[in-house]
């Protein structure tokens, strides 16, 4: 299995402002196959995030769409996903997987965070689509939110 990799870090300035959402499609030409497991792959430990709310969010936003939701979390020194994944993947065959991470950035003089996000087919290395918000606060609800619709009307749901 190719290791993955989630896209790349964005330097924040006082003078850039990040747009709050940015989905950016990496479409192969093909229809996507509907998903019918999502494993969502989760950053280390819970600083920035909380990834108990986030998975909770996902299992409520796709329950209805027949979807079922399975969460992995990375190691802090994590050198290649596909091994730390091929466990939960061998076990749970998502159909999707979606891995969420969190780059720290500042604004001006306010904190703020990056939190990215990239969706592969299964256990795959090619990404599909990428995600990226720009926030203020740890509340990723918004985020969760932008992404199930991006993924509806991309045709995954």
């Amino acid at each position: 299995m190719a290791p993955k990799l989630v896209a790349g870090s964005l330097i924040l300035s006082a003078c850039d402002k990040p747009p709050t959402f940015a989905h950016e499609p990496l479409n192969s030409g093909s229809a996507p196959v509907r998903m019918q497991r999502l494993l969502l792959w989760l950053p280390p430990n819970d600083d920035f995030i909380d990834g108990k709310y986030i998975t909770a969010e996902f299992v409520r936003l796709l329950t209805p769409f027949g979807i079922v939701v399975e969460a992995g979390r990375a190691s802090s020194v994590e050198l290649y996903r596909g091994t730390e994944q091929s466990e939960i993947v061998q076990r749970f065959n998502p159909t999707y997987t979606l891995e969420i991470d969190v780059a720290r950035g500042s604004s001006g003089n306010s904190p703020s965070l990056l939190v990215r996000a990239a969706l592969y087919r299964g256990g795959g290395s090619k990404p599909l689509e990428k995600f990226h918000h720009h926030a203020q606060s740890k509340d990723p609800r918004r985020f969760v939110q932008q992404i199930v619709e991006s993924l509806k009307a991309g045709g995954y749901l």
